[in-house]
């Protein structure tokens, strides 16, 4: 398990029509992920789907998100 933890990013079109609006959601989930990459531990792949209302979500709500997740889970040290 030498290999850093990756993560994927998914948001279906019912969740927004808009492909800037699922893009901005992907976007921001991947430099969450990079901004925090040296506290994750190594070895895991992981998915975030998200939910009706992540398109309100701001970057802070969604950072809050991301990370109280991947805590919850064990993820990051």
């Amino acid at each position: 398990q030498d290999f850093p933890s990756r993560f994927s990013f998914v948001v279906s079109g019912r969740i927004s029509t808009k492909a800037t609006d699922r893009n901005l959601f992907k976007r921001r989930g991947r430099h969450i992920t990079r901004k925090i990459k040296n506290s994750l531990k190594k070895g895991f792949l992981g998915a975030f789907f998200a939910k009706n209302g992540v398109t309100q979500l701001g970057f802070k709500e969604l950072e809050k998100e991301v990370i109280f997740l991947l805590k919850k889970s064990d993820i990051l040290e």
